[in-house]
This record gives C-alpha cells, sequence and structure tokens, in this order.
C-alpha cells in the first residue's frame, strides 16, 4: 500500500510540474507577442475576403458536382 501512494504522490507532482511549466511557457508566449493595433484592424477585412473565398469554393465545387451527375 505504501508503494501506490508512492506512485500516486509521483505521479501528481509530476502531472503537477508540467501543469505548471505549461502555463509559465502560455504566459511567456502571450507576452512574446503582444498585440500590435495596426493589424488587429485588419482582421475583419481579412475574415471576409476569407469567407468571401469560401463561398466562391463551394459555388465550383457545386458546379463540379452537377457536370459530373
Amino acid at each position: 500500500m505504501k508503494k501506490f501512494k508512492n506512485l500516486v504522490k509521483t505521479t501528481l507532482l509530476g502531472i503537477s510540474a508540467i501543469l505548471i511549466l505549461f502555463s509559465m511557457a502560455v504566459m511567456v508566449w502571450i507576452h512574446a507577442f503582444p498585440k500590435d493595433p495596426e493589424i488587429e484592424k485588419w482582421i475583419p477585412f481579412f475574415k471576409e475576403r476569407a469567407e468571401k473565398r469560401a463561398e466562391a469554393i463551394k459555388a465550383i465545387q457545386a458546379e463540379g458536382m452537377k457536370q459530373h451527375k
């Protein structure tokens, strides 16, 4: 029973250490790349453009399916 308790303690310690290191890595990553207001204002433009492309691709696919029937 003592070996099992030691195994559980060691496992939990390892998992908690990994979680702490991961959270620190995320914080460093976020801090390393701050938001740029100049780039942020372009995001809606690119999203709209991506939606238009997706619609065009779906239309081309639908047209291709009609031709093969």
